[in-house]
């Protein structure tokens, strides 16, 4: 049972590592890669928010751990779901070339 239990484990690290590799392929193709969020992250123009210190929403964030890319991130806590029209807006607004991420 206890080496069945290892094999599973070490065969889902080698799955893992093998999705990071090809979610790195995809994003190495856009020069942006965003995430929208219902959730929490520094505002990157906010005053003493520097790149180094800046809080990233959880999927943006672990985009950017598994993959080793700079991920962007737009989030909000409304208490209401996202409008399809805001959420083009900023996509429109960071596609531009001095879009903040």
């Amino acid at each position: 049972m206890e080496a069945n239990r290892a094999t599973c484990s070490s065969s889902a690290g080698v799955a893992r590592g093998a999705l990071s590799k090809r979610r790195w392929k995809i994003f190495s193709r856009f020069k942006k890669v965003m995430t929208v969020e219902i959730n929490y992250s520094d505002d990157p123009d906010a005053p003493f928010i520097t790149e180094e210190n800046r809080r990233r929403g959880q999927l943006a964030w672990l985009l950017r751990a598994h993959t080793l890319v700079d991920v962007g991130c737009w989030t909000r806590v409304l208490g209401e779901p996202l409008r399809p029209g805001v959420i083009h807006q900023v996509m429109k607004a960071n596609t531009t070339e001095g879009g903040t991420s």
